[in-house]
């Protein structure tokens, strides 16, 4: 943008999602409030400003045994692959944030299990998050032992961790079509997954796996960081058919 408004010659414009927008003008609004504070200025622009409900699609996840497929696919000649594979299997089997999982080091091992604090959360709390480790997880962690300095695993930057996880989903021959919201237009479109894969899948095939099958929130919410009651947390899990059809069984 130059003075007089107009854009600058060769500049490209697009649409922004909604959730986008509402992550800026929330930043905006703290930084207002912060002024409001110390009196820099008399009151917020932000005062009577409603900011709109971010939007989420229904949460979608690989099933056991498309993350087995994963597992069992053949990588010989492409070792790069392999070992985000093997970190990404490794996130699915623990399911904290990318962020988190880059952190990771041995010492964060402790008596088969995995334990760290939240980056997200490190701020306000200090709470350990403890997860064990599965014998699949165990497995991934002992055949890089002592191979990447001070990293647990052989992590690379998020786009390119990205860029593999749907190489690999699209590999291994993981097409179904997911909905997603579009963040524009609001409308839900449907997608095959392996386009839109990307590292918070593992967190999400993490939760949705476990809720399936033990459908105690506070179990799960224990080891993933969210607070008792989050909603957050609904983010992350989808109430399948198999669900549902063994909740109406109880009024038989």
């Amino acid at each position: 943008m130059i003075g007089n408004g107009m854009l600058r010659k060769g500049m490209k414009t697009y649409l922004r999602g909604v959730n986008t927008v509402n992550d800026l003008m929330r930043k905006l609004r703290t930084f207002f409030r912060w002024c409001e504070d110390r009196g820099y200025i008399k009151s917020s622009p932000f005062a009577n400003y409603h900011i709109c409900s971010d939007l989420y699609g229904t949460p979608y996840y690989l099933t056991l045994e498309e993350r087995k497929r994963l597992e069992r696919l053949d990588l010989a000649g492409d070792d790069f692959l392999a070992r985000q594979r093997d970190v990404f299997i490794f996130q699915c089997c623990i399911g904290c944030r990318y962020g988190d999982l880059i952190r990771l080091s041995a010492q964060n091992i402790n008596s088969m299990n995995i334990e760290y604090i939240a980056s997200k959360t490190r701020n306000g709390s200090t709470k350990i998050i403890r997860i064990p480790l599965n014998v699949t997880a165990m497995s991934i962690v002992e055949r890089y032992q002592n191979a990447n300095g001070t990293m647990l695993l052989p992590f690379v930057s998020l786009p390119r961790y990205n860029r593999a996880i749907r190489k690999l989903l699209k590999s291994a021959g993981i097409l179904r079509c997911v909905s997603v919201a579009d963040s524009i237009t609001r409308l839900e479109r449907k997608v095959p997954i392996c386009e839109v894969a990307g590292s918070h899948l593992a967190r999400r095939t993490f939760i949705g796996n476990l809720y399936k099958n033990i459908k105690d929130p506070s179990i799960i919410s224990s080891m993933t960081g969210h607070t008792e009651g989050s909603r957050a947390f609904s983010r992350y899990r989808a109430i399948d058919d198999d669900i549902k059809r063994e909740t109406v069984a109880l009024l038989d």
